[in-house]
């Protein structure tokens, strides 16, 4: 497993970045993000109860063990081995990602505080930019998970003649990032305005977005470049897709919605 401190930090360098999108609509004080912290960092480390439950070890060491626990701030990515053979590297890594994201919560709340809105139209397509860039790393986030949880990373990689988890998640990452500019453009070109700045109608039609990604890439595309059979009734994919679509448009309508 990875350093305790290591889960510990992960879960509430996660939590915090979780928290920006709110911080920059002003619906969570810049003060209330300090309780972020335990919180996260106590999401993170549940799995490892196991260590210290009084009673019910083996059970608990059994749910340690499945991959549902990635829930918990990746915490069965981190206890992968090639992360574990990283023992002292892990630790700094996870130093660094929460020194990241603590200065980017500040800056955040620096942001807000000033006041800036996008008047002019090169502003707007900046505020938009930027809000596709963090929509896709939450949606990404949440579709990696989605799916190490189905164990399919390694298949992703066997579908571009690539083996192990860490070449399926770079894909994964490629994708996510990829996805999230189609469903930026398709939800500017499909949306008014007013429903831009809702997050629940954003949230639902960029999930409909992901129900035609699966429609097209899964369903048809994998059959027909693997030479397989038509249709490939994937529903995992599908609940990935979905919910990577909703998260998506959720987030950049919050995050745009604070510009525009």
């Amino acid at each position: 497993m990875a350093p305790a401190i290591a889960h510990f930090l992960v879960g509430a360098s996660l939590l915090l970045v979780g928290t920006i999108p709110f911080t920059l609509r002003g619906d969570i004080d810049r003060e209330d993000t300090l309780l972020v912290v335990p919180l996260g960092g106590i999401w993170g480390i549940v799995p490892d109860f196991h260590h210290i439950a009084p009673v019910g070890r083996d059970t608990l060491y059994a749910v340690h063990n499945s991959s549902w626990v990635e829930v918990f701030a990746l915490h069965y990515s981190l206890d992968r081995t090639m992360i574990r053979l990283l023992y002292h590297e892990s630790v700094f890594a996870a130093i660094a990602l929460f020194t990241i994201s603590v200065a980017v919560v500040w800056l955040t709340g620096r942001i807000r505080d000033s006041g800036i809105t996008a008047q002019e139209p090169y502003h707007r397509v900046v505020a938009s930019a930027g809000a596709t860039l963090f929509a896709a790393g939450f949606a990404t986030l949440v579709f990696g998970v989605s799916l190490s949880i189905q164990q399919l990373l390694p298949a992703i990689a066997a579908l571009h003649g690539e083996t192990g988890v860490l070449a399926g998640g770079l894909f994964v990452l490629l994708y996510g990032f990829g996805f999230g500019i189609c469903e930026a453009l398709g939800l500017e070109w499909l949306l008014p305005e007013t429903a831009l700045r809702v997050p629940l109608r954003a949230g639902t039609a960029a999930a409909g977005g992901g129900g035609v990604v699966w429609l097209g890439g899964v369903v048809i595309g994998i059959p027909v470049l693997g030479g397989g059979t038509i249709p490939l009734l994937h529903w995992g994919a599908l609940v990935s897709l979905v919910l990577y679509g909703g998260v998506f448009g959720s987030v950049y309508a919050t995050v745009r919605g604070a510009f525009l």
